[in-house]
């Protein structure tokens, strides 16, 4: 049951960008597969970035 994930990763020698932690909530019992995943990298020169993606499968 894959339903939920939570992922970190990092780029280095990059000026605008460094640590990514994202997480997954993925539902596959109903007709439709859905899947939300949600991403957050910190400030480094920016404001905070936040992204969403809402996925629907059939």
């Amino acid at each position: 049951m894959d339903m939920f994930a939570i992922r970190a990763g990092y780029q280095y020698n990059y000026d605008e960008e460094g640590l990514t932690l994202e997480a997954s909530l993925n539902n596959t019992s109903y007709v439709f597969d859905v899947r939300i995943d949600c991403a957050y990298m910190p400030p480094v020169n920016f404001n905070r970035v936040n992204r969403f993606s809402i996925g629907i499968g059939l």
